[in-house]
């Protein structure tokens, strides 16, 4: 360790006459190695980046820093500095990093890739420099301060940080703290107050940077404790502002958060504290593999690193006892002065930040991206080991391990160069990283998002819904705003059925309003593309896209006025938004068009079924031939769209179909819950109860809270009828749930009155109305079971209890018609059936109900008009088309009942009686012949119809035919048929008499 003067390391003899240039030069360098050091650095670094410059992966993401209008102008920085702009920044407090991305915006722009890219590379060059001068305080050896500059510039944890500019928080943090101690070692060894108050100067403002900075005085401690000590009262003096400073600005650090409302914080489990300790002990095996070996870089930590929530973890168990050992070994390594301990311990301070979940409770919890400070004593670490060789008394080892080292670096140096040249190429950079650990789900996303740029659709769709996926909210955002773009409306309405159906909140809901915007907008429905805007503008006001959006949508309305002063505030809060220049082009073109202010543009809006599905998500019987008809000419590898026409067949009553579908759902979204849950219904409802039970509970598994899937579940298990002991686990969980426990009892009990056994439906559902007495369905079928066990009066009181729930159910009030008549209770009958025609003219069933009522209570007329909308809405309705034509025979309409009679023997020749009343309207026109051709019909079809054969022979014997008389009689007798007395003593009678 070098002794507390720094000049006395580079003391040295006036150079004697005579000496070469070679010896000047060599002098030189050894008197001034900064001056050639730090070109080095640089020069290596900027190669080792080089292939990054260019590269446009980050710079141009939809999430970079850059495209935030409130970072395009100076003169929005005290807006960055308050707590609304939080929503922008992961949710933690760093704005003057911000602020000067807002200085440089002012005059760069955003999309300038070459500018910024170096302007990262830039501050890191600048921190290895600071590293290396740094080092200079701690070591004579030039050598060791340069190869721990050049470990912390090439290592593969820079390019990470560096090649995103959304991390320039971090690097400008990381310069400010450097600098800070630069100056204080300054201060320590010459005395200069000016080096402490510049020590201060940039301690201050990198406290506005990022959270590293508050362990400035921890790393000072150890320096003054162990690495340069000096007297007691003085070190309190030198420390006391780098620790009372944070302590001071701590209450903001806590309380300035993002309101819950608008931004989504992970959840935490058990104590938040140790939750985050576990998390880092747990993972301490990744990092030492990417800090060695370069392993999982680039990647996402959050979703790779193991959660340890328990004590007797093997993981906490293991990583604990390495971390009190290696604690240990620091701490007597520094007893002594090592150098490499001091980057040690650095590596352990700079990680304290972020070591717990409560004080970072955001999504990137753990990130490579934090390691940056952290490298920092890991590089020193790697020097001071280098440096320690020297001093080893064999120099072949010594000199092996330099080599070594050495090696090491120049490998770190080329993955480095690798990293930043797979920045050019999006699609490689995201396949680099899913191929090296499958697990991460972000970059599924991130891929899909690259090929979806290039139209890439069917690959893109097989990343956003791969089987790993379990959360479909943000490829279905995705998948909503290509479509959109495409046109292909519905498909995009699907998707963010899905995106918006899941509980979101912030910035997430935000975007959602967003694209819902877009897609209202793109259709021509203005005001709800106005009230999703206003959503957008609430929870984002200074969302430029959707201020354009809004200002279209006023200018399309007639209001200019308003669009104007709308383009102005745009203008005002990013100068060079490209949208908000072509809105300042499109509303003069307007003005132009429109002297007169009256011409509105013409908007062709969009059907009322496409919109009620976006607004409320109800699917009418068009829209679900459509979604159904989507589902097959769409790419087979969108889940969201045939999980869709899943449900769409389940609502038309196309089991077997619905069933078909839902098994490749399962197969391509195996770890989606609401895809297993669907799953389970289909195959439940198609009638693979067995086979559906397990998707069920794979769904509860994976998301117990899902009532869908608890739902699914109970109907496969109602649906497989015959319940055994294996059951009973099941039922006693969901009967704890009065909703889900309904729900079971009900499809048990239309299972059961399918099969037959009425009985036990009504005791199911009877159940299932106690579980849940506002369950309308279950009231509904309770009162139609009842029908079914001729309890009509039973099923009165029922079907009126449920009408008090839901007074205008036309179901409902067409069984209580139902039962009224069974009861007789004619008048109560037809009134039901009226307010249920009344309520749905569309149903053809209501209006047979009807019919018949009328019928019985003798106004044929009305009867009559009833059928014939029946027959008119339900043409190939058997049952309806027969009454018709039953109606017309008893007002004697012969020609048009007969035509309706044939129709039904068409549709199904051995309808009982059609034949049978053909033969009677036949009989009744003379037309003997006729008649009895339609009577053997009949007796075909049923051949123990007694009257058909006392009808035969009536007209037989009116046409004198005795021979098929007696035919007659005779096959009835050997049917054991009782023929009229009359008819037999009639036909015996002729006989006797020829």
């Amino acid at each position: 360790m070098a002794k507390k003067n720094k000049k006395a390391n580079n003391d040295s003899l006036p150079a004697a006459p005579g000496r070469t240039r070679i010896a000047y030069v060599s002098e030189a360098m050894r008197r001034y190695p900064w001056a050639w050091a730090w070109p080095l650095i640089a020069l290596i670094t900027l190669f080792v980046y080089s292939p990054f410059y260019s590269a446009t992966l980050f710079i141009s993401h939809e999430n970079s820093i850059l495209r935030l209008p409130l970072l395009s102008h100076a003169r929005n920085i005290p807006q960055i500095f308050s707590r609304d702009f939080l929503l922008y920044t992961d949710g933690q407090y760093r704005p003057l990093s911000y602020a000067v991305i807002a200085l440089a915006r002012t005059w760069v722009a955003a999309d300038w890739t070459i500018f910024w890219n170096l302007w990262m590379a830039g501050f890191h060059i600048v921190n290895a420099c600071l590293l290396f001068s740094i080092l200079r305080w701690y070591t004579p050896k030039i050598s060791t301060a340069l190869i721990t500059a050049l470990v912390f510039a090439l290592h593969p944890l820079s390019a990470e940080t560096v090649d995103n500019i959304n991390h320039y928080p971090i690097l400008l943090s990381l310069t400010l703290i450097l600098s800070s101690l630069r100056c204080y070692l300054a201060y320590s060894n010459t005395k200069k107050r000016g080096w402490f108050a510049a020590a201060l100067a940039f301690y201050l403002p990198a406290l506005f940077c990022a959270r590293p900075a508050f362990t400035l005085g921890f790393i000072l401690l150890i320096n003054e404790l162990f690495i340069l000590p000096s007297a007691g009262k003085k070190r309190l003096y030198r420390i006391a502002p780098f620790c009372l400073l944070p302590l001071l600005l701590s209450p903001a650090w806590l309380t300035l958060n993002p309101h819950p409302l608008h931004y989504r914080y992970i959840p935490l489990e058990g104590s938040s504290l140790w939750d985050g300790l576990f998390t880092v002990i747990g993972g301490t095996g990744v990092y030492l593999r990417g800090l060695l070996l370069s392993s999982g870089i680039p990647g996402f930590l959050h979703e790779t690193v193991e959660k340890v929530f328990s004590w007797r973890h093997p993981l906490l168990i293991f990583w604990g006892i390495f971390h009190i050992a290696a604690l240990s070994a620091i701490l007597w390594l520094l007893k002594r002065r090592s150098l490499a301990a001091f980057g040690l311990s650095i590596m352990y301070i700079g990680l304290l930040p972020y070591a717990s979940v409560a004080y970072n409770r955001v999504t990137d919890y753990i990130a490579w991206s934090y390691f940056y400070l952290p490298l920092v004593g890991w590089s020193i670490m790697i020097g001071g080991l280098f440096g320690a060789l020297f001093n080893r008394k064999r120099k072949e080892i010594a000199a092996a391990g330099q080599i070594a080292m050495l090696a090491l670096v120049v490998v770190w140096s080329g993955w480095s160069l690798h990293i930043n040249s797979l920045t050019r190429h999006p699609i490689e950079y995201w396949n680099r990283i899913f191929e090296k650990d499958s697990r991460c789900k972000s970059v599924l996303i991130e891929l899909g998002q690259s090929l979806l740029a290039k139209n890439n659709l069917s690959s893109a769709l097989h990343d956003l819904f791969s089987p790993y996926v379990e959360d479909v909210r943000e490829p279905c955002l995705l998948m909503a705003r290509y479509y959109n773009a495409v046109g292909e409306r519905l498909a995009a309405a699907i998707h963010l059925r899905f995106c918006i159906g899941m509980k979101s909140a912030g910035l997430v809901f935000g975007r959602e309003s967003m694209a819902a915007a877009d897609l209202l907008l793109s259709a021509g429905a203005l005001d709800h593309a106005e009230d999703h805007l206003g959503k957008v503008l609430m929870v984002d006001p200074a969302n430029a896209s959707a201020m354009v959006r809004l200002a279209k949508i006023w200018l399309l309305k007639g209001r200019v006025m308003e669009a104007k002063q709308l383009a102005r505030q745009i203008a005002n809060l990013a100068p060079d938004f490209e949208e908000g220049l072509r809105l300042d082009q499109e509303i003069r073109q307007f003005e132009q068009k429109n002297q007169d202010k009256t011409m509105m543009y013409m908007i062709n809006a969009p059907s009322p079924d496409w919109l009620n599905y976006v607004l409320d998500q109800e699917r009418s019987p068009s829209l679900r031939r459509e979604i159904i008809s989507l589902s097959q000419r769409a790419d087979p590898n969108d889940a969201i769209i045939c999980m869709e026409a899943v449900i769409a067949l389940l609502e038309n009553e196309d089991y077997a179909e619905a069933a078909k579908k839902a098994k490749l759902i399962a197969q391509s979204l195996p770890n989606y819950p609401m895809a297993l849950a669907v799953a389970c219904a289909a195959l439940a409802a198609g009638g693979e109860s067995k086979e559906a039970i397990p998707y069920g509970y794979r769904a509860v598994s994976l998301s117990n809270r899902k009532p869908f899937a608890w739902q699914s579940l109970a109907m496969a298990y109602a649906l497989k009828g015959e319940l055994d002991e294996s059951d009973q686990p099941f039922i006693q969980a969901i009967e704890s749930d009065p909703s889900l426990a309904s729900q079971f009892y009900y499809n048990l009990g239309l299972q059961k009155q399918k099969e037959g056994k009425i009985a036990e439906a009504i005791a199911s559902l009877e159940k299932s109305v106690k579980a849940s007495p506002n369950n309308l369905q279950a009231q509904q079928a309770l009162g139609k079971a009842s029908l079914y066990a001729q309890n009509s009066s039973g099923a009165i009181e029922k079907l009126l209890l449920s009408l008090k729930t839901k007074p205008d159910d036309a179901s409902t009030l067409a069984d209580l018609g139902r039962a009224y008549m069974k009861e007789n209770q004619i008048e109560n009958g037809v009134r039901s059936f009226q307010t249920a025609v009344k309520i749905e003219p569309e149903n053809a069933l209501y209006h047979y109900y009807l019919g018949s009522a009328y019928n019985r209570n003798q106004q044929k007329k009305e009867a009559l008009h009833e059928f014939r909308i029946a027959v008119q809405l339900k043409p190939d309705d058997v049952e309806v088309r027969f009454a018709l034509a039953n109606t017309l025979f008893a007002a004697q309409e012969y020609s048009e009942a007969s035509e309706h009679y044939r129709i039904v023997v068409r549709q199904k020749p051995d309808y009982p009686y059609v034949h049978a009343n053909l033969g009677t309207i036949f009989q009744t026109q003379n037309k003997l012949d006729e008649a009895i051709q339609e009577y053997r019909e009949e007796i075909r079809y049923y051949p123990k119809f007694a009257d058909i054969y006392n009808r035969i022979i009536r007209i037989c014997l009116q046409k004198g035919d005795r021979p098929n008389a007696l035919e007659t009689e005779r096959q009835a007798k050997e049917l054991g048929l009782e023929l009229s007395q009359d008819i037999i003593a009639k036909l015996h009678e002729t006989a006797a008499k020829e």
